[in-house]
């Protein structure tokens, strides 16, 4: 009798623990954000901003005219010719959160060196999956080097 109670324990909590894993939206992993980043960036980089608008997350107010803005401004001040595209070296860092308080769910962080027009910039790109949508919650380039 004690090992058919031990049996039943056991496959009640696996079954608890499986439905606990269905339950949860998934997190955002390396591969998809990197992908997910190169996308937006490719869009981006080519002038494609309503495109581009696409993988901003839903909850983000990030306007066609808000991107046109940060990456012409962007190009111009350092002089940058973005029509030759561009070329992500390497990736230099990530970090990955199933759970973010601050964004109510999953969020993937990606640091990278990006090559435009010969000049190497640090970059940084931050997508989130949450109760609201999925994409990019956040983009920069620091000074070209």
């Amino acid at each position: 009798m004690k090992k058919l109670i031990k049996v039943l324990t056991a496959v009640l909590a696996v079954i608890v623990l499986a439905l606990a894993l269905a339950s949860c939206e998934g997190g955002v992993s390396i591969e998809e954000a990197k992908k997910t980043t190169n996308e937006f960036l490719t869009l981006a980089i080519k002038g494609d901003y309503a495109e581009a608008e696409k993988f901003i997350h839903p909850d983000y107010d990030i306007s066609e005219e808000k991107l046109k803005e940060f990456f012409d401004g962007y190009f111009d001040m350092f002089e940058i010719d973005a029509s030759k595209g561009y070329e992500i070296k390497k990736y230099t860092g990530f970090n990955v959160s199933f759970y973010s308080s601050s964004v109510d769910g999953s969020k993937c962080t990606l640091s990278f060196n990006i090559e435009i027009d010969g000049k190497l910039i640090k970059a940084e790109s931050e997508v989130v999956r949450n109760k609201l949508g999925y994409g990019v919650t956040f983009f920069n380039f620091s000074t070209p080097q």
